[in-house]
């Protein structure tokens, strides 16, 4: 990776938010979950897609709830039973059926212990942070970088829909669809890819502030 390339954005706001690469020098795009917000003066282009700002939801003392439920749930009865009641809240719901005759993906061993220890990860560490993290919207707002938010075409209404839809509104902005749904960069990447490149090389006035 030629690091000359990317650039790492300093926090604002209150709560957690660790730095991610971006994209180029001056377009940073912020992967689906990481909560990373910030300013600097080289940046021109900050896009985020569905990022976890519950906080901003005007239910959004509910949704702290429910993160302790799932979390408690973790404590006490383990990562399975913590995850599945995570995407039921997330409504995130099962993955799609596979057609009859696609390849069936079988994990190996070390895949299987990979993602464990991610999901352990997960919910021990990261799940209540993140979601309690409240961006600097005046600070967002006064920033000279233009910030796009994306949202999955297919996902309104989930959790992180909504958190993308309340970011938006807040910025006094709109939100741009991205093919898919919450982990559509994942299934569908080149159809977002090409969503992104049009955002990044678009004017002002493309779904932003």
């Amino acid at each position: 990776m030629d690091e000359d390339n990317y650039v790492e954005l300093p926090t604002t706001g209150t709560g957690p938010a660790p730095p991610r690469p971006g994209h180029r020098r001056d377009q940073v795009v912020v992967p689906v979950n990481s909560g990373c917000w910030g300013r600097a003066s080289s940046i021109t282009v900050g896009a985020v897609t569905e990022p976890p700002v519950v906080e901003l939801l005007p239910d959004s003392a509910q949704v702290r709830a429910q993160i302790e439920d799932i979390y408690g749930t973790y404590r006490a009865d383990g990562a399975d039973t913590a995850m599945r009641k995570f995407m039921a809240h997330a409504g995130l719901g099962d993955a799609p059926a596979q057609e009859a005759d696609a390849p069936r993906w079988e994990p190996s061993p070390q895949e299987i212990a990979r993602m464990r220890a991610t999901t352990d990860m997960f919910l021990a560490h990261l799940i209540r942070p993140t979601t309690r993290y409240r961006p600097d919207i005046e600070g967002l707002r006064a920033a000279p970088a233009r910030i796009v938010v994306g949202a999955g075409v297919t996902s309104k209404g989930q959790l992180a829909n909504r958190a993308a839809v309340a970011l938006a509104d807040q910025l006094g902005t709109t939100v741009v669809e991205f093919p898919g749904d919450h982990g559509g960069f994942m299934a569908l990447p080149e159809q977002c890819g090409r969503v992104l490149d049009q955002v990044l090389m678009c004017g002002t006035g493309c779904g932003s502030r």
